[in-house]
C-alpha cells in the first residue's frame, strides 16, 4: 500500500518533441526519436521510485490531423520501440497496457502491442500504459455509451448512476487515478489527451522547470 503523499501513478503527456526539433533546425521526426529515448530512460528508472503506474499519452485522436509523413513516422517509431524494447520490459517485470481505440491503428503496431501485452501479463511489478488514438472526451463518451446500453438492457437503474458508475466504465477502471500529470512541452493550453478520469479531478497547476506539473487535489483517502 502506498504511503500518504507517495507518488504511485505518474502520467506524462508526450508533447513538444516536433517543435523542439524545429527549434534546433532538425526534422520533426528527430524530435520524436529523441523523445522515445527519454521514454526508455524514464521506464528503466521506475524501479528506483515509488511509481507503480506510468501512463504515457503518446498519440491522441487529434494527432491523425498531422501530415501523413509525420503520422507514418510516429507509427514506425512505436513499432520499433515495441520490437526492440518489448522483451526488456518483460525482463524488468513491467506490464504493458494500452488505452484508447484500436481503430485506425496500423495492424502491425496492434500485433506488436498485443504480443508485449500478452508476454507481460504475469509476474509484473510495475505497469506502463500507452495512450494511443486516445482522447479524454472520447473516453468519457465511450463510458456514457456503455452505461446507456446497460440502462437500455435493464442491467443498470438510471436513478442509481453516480460518479462511481461513470468511473467504473472508463478505460482500465482498476488502474488508480494519476497522482501527478506532466506535460513536457510546457504549453499551458488544454490537452485533449488528458485522461477522462483526470478531467473529473481538481488540479493545482504548478509551473516548474519549464514543465506543467499537475498534482491531484482529491478528497479520496
Amino acid at each position: 500500500m502506498a504511503k500518504k503523499n507517495e507518488l504511485t501513478h505518474l502520467a506524462v503527456i508526450l508533447d513538444g518533441n516536433g517543435r523542439w526539433a524545429e527549434k534546433h533546425g532538425l526534422p520533426r521526426v528527430k524530435g520524436h526519436e529523441a523523445g522515445a529515448e527519454r521514454v526508455i530512460d524514464l521506464v528503466e528508472n521506475l524501479k528506483d521510485t515509488s511509481i507503480r503506474f506510468l501512463t504515457l499519452y503518446a498519440f491522441s485522436n487529434e494527432n491523425w490531423n498531422r501530415s501523413e509523413e509525420e503520422v507514418s513516422a510516429l507509427m514506425e517509431l512505436l513499432f520499433s520501440f515495441l520490437d526492440h524494447y518489448g522483451k526488456k520490459m518483460v525482463e524488468n517485470k513491467i506490464r504493458l497496457l494500452v488505452t484508447g481505440r484500436r481503430d485506425r491503428m496500423p495492424q502491425k503496431c496492434l500485433d506488436q502491442l498485443d504480443s508485449v501485452i500478452k508476454m507481460s501479463a504475469e509476474n509484473f511489478e510495475r505497469t506502463v500504459i500507452f495512450a494511443l488514438n486516445y482522447g479524454g472526451r472520447q473516453e468519457i463518451t465511450d463510458a456514457v455509451k456503455s452505461i446507456a446500453q446497460q440502462v437500455k438492457n435493464g442491467s443498470i437503474d438510471p436513478d442509481a448512476i453516480d460518479e462511481k458508475t461513470v468511473a467504473d466504465h472508463l478505460y482500465h477502471p482498476s488502474i488508480p487515478d494519476p497522482d501527478l500529470l506532466i506535460r513536457t512541452s510546457g504549453n499551458c493550453g488544454s490537452a485533449t489527451s488528458c485522461s477522462g478520469r483526470s478531467a473529473m479531478l481538481n488540479f493545482i497547476l504548478q509551473i516548474h522547470s519549464g514543465l506543467i506539473l499537475t498534482r491531484r487535489n482529491s478528497t479520496r483517502q
